[in-house]
């Protein structure tokens, strides 16, 4: 084990001042050596001097050694203690051990090179325990550093968190505003037939469901109306699907309302190549898309009739008691497929 240099500042207290001039003049070249008649003029001592080890008589006067000793231990518990004594009761032996907490109980008449290895051995234990409470008080400054870190980072990592969910909670609007609102389904489909379920993932969806009606003129003259209904499931969710989901509308849209393609199958073919067109898919070789299903109801005076096709997505309906599927075509929209698909 290493050993730290043997000069020390000891404090050495007797009530006989012979005792004091004997340890001073043995142990003054070798120590910084303080010496007190009594335990009153120890604590004095103590007061001023960085004490690292106290040798004390356990007779005296006003307070034995180890009542003084036990006295210091709250204020001064680093400071290795040890009783120099002619009393060698071991029932004072046992009390100073448990009440005094020593070190070393060593009795008169003492020998100067005994006394010398007790007292480095207690110097050494002294220096130990300072240097072990320099590397607690240490490691528990790098700690309270480490979580203030900890805190300052999980207090800007929150209010990071905080400023995105603000983003994506008010993109959220932008896309709820975008669905048709149920009051105009039912203006479309007949209040009374018609419920959605729209029930997303995360804050934004990659799911979305779209309604336009439209009039046009038929081969005789006649107004009819025709309503469009499609649901889709995007890749993804969450942002990615969301904003697949954007896309998804406008380009129904443009299919629909700009273009005036109005059969589900031909719908469904061109909403496959917009994708890879927008997506510039043959070049990024990236693979989303959507699967669909989509419904044309025509109405005119006479009949109404209803169209579908779909990507992935089949058709579910009831007629005459009988729970009926209409298969989709077995591939979704956009993605790996090549560009010259069909969909029915």
């Amino acid at each position: 084990m290493e050993m730290f240099d043997s000069n020390g500042i000891i404090l050495y207290i007797d009530d006989e001042e012979q005792n004091l001039l004997a340890f001073r003049s043995a142990f003054r070249r070798i120590y910084e050596v303080h010496t007190a008649l009594s335990a009153e003029q120890g604590l004095q001592i103590l007061e001023t001097e960085a004490i690292e080890v106290i040798i004390t008589d356990q007779r005296m006067p006003d307070m034995t050694g180890t009542e003084f000793l036990e006295q210091i231990i709250p204020i001064y518990p680093n400071i290795i203690r040890m009783i120099l004594t002619g009393f060698s009761d071991i029932g004072a032996i046992v009390e100073a051990i448990n009440r005094g907490q020593v070190y070393r109980y060593i009795n008169k008449p003492w020998n100067k090179d005994d006394l010398k290895i007790a007292i480095d051995n207690a110097l050494d234990s002294f220096r130990l325990r300072s240097h072990n409470k320099m590397l607690v008080e240490h490691l528990q400054e790098a700690n309270h550093n480490l979580e203030q870190k900890v805190a300052d980072r999980t207090a800007e990592l929150r209010k990071k968190n905080d400023n995105i969910i603000a983003s994506i909670t008010y993109a959220k609007r932008i896309q709820t505003a975008i669905l048709p609102f149920e009051e105009r389904i039912g203006k479309s489909l007949g209040k009374d037939n018609f419920f959605v379920f729209f029930q997303p993932k995360d804050i934004v969806s990659g799911d979305f469901y779209w309604l336009e009606e439209i009039q046009r003129s038929d081969a005789s003259g006649q107004t009819e109306t025709i309503n469009f209904v499609a649901v889709a499931d995007c890749t993804g969710h969450g942002v990615p699907g969301a904003f697949m989901s954007m896309i998804g509308n406008q380009l129904l849209y443009e299919i629909i309302i700009k273009n005036h393609i109005y059969s589900p199958c031909l719908i469904l073919n061109s909403l496959h190549k917009e994708v890879h067109r927008v997506l510039r898919q043959k070049e990024t070789q990236t693979n989303d898309g959507m699967d669909m299903a989509i419904l044309a109801f025509q109405k005119n005076k006479n009949i109404t009739k209803l169209e579908y096709a779909g990507a992935m997505n089949p058709l579910y309906y009831v007629q005459n008691n009988e729970f009926v599927e209409i298969k989709a075509t077995k591939r979704s929209i956009g993605g790996s497929q090549l560009e010259e698909e069909r969909f029915f």
